[in-house]
């Protein structure tokens, strides 16, 4: 099933031009998506880990960045985890926000 986290996944969308691309206006529509649909599952398996788990490692991260004393050399590397706990929360939003549409 389409998860529409993925989205927000870096590579997502370079990976699925990549794999549709390969074997050209030649190959037909079938084969295309069913070669998709098994790279898709592939590229999730290792990508698309448990996002409350990824949530608590940034948030430790961050919070050890916001308690160290070195803040000033830190500000690129906090606003770096700032990013990317806003993109998790976004990704778990989209993930409740589907699975409350599937059922």
């Amino acid at each position: 099933m389409f998860e529409n986290k993925w989205l927000l996944e870096d590579g997502y969308n370079k990976m699925v031009r990549n794999v549709w691309s390969k074997g050209g206006a030649a190959c037909p529509l079938s084969n295309r998506l069913s070669s998709c649909g098994r790279q898709i599952q592939a590229w999730a398996h290792e990508n698309s880990g448990c996002i409350p788990k990824k949530i608590k490692q940034v948030s430790r991260k961050l919070e050890e960045r916001l308690c160290s004393e070195e803040i000033d050399d830190n500000s690129v590397e906090i606003r770096k985890l700032e990013a990317e706990l806003e993109k998790l929360h976004s990704q778990e939003e989209m993930h409740w926000h589907q699975r409350s549409r599937n059922n």
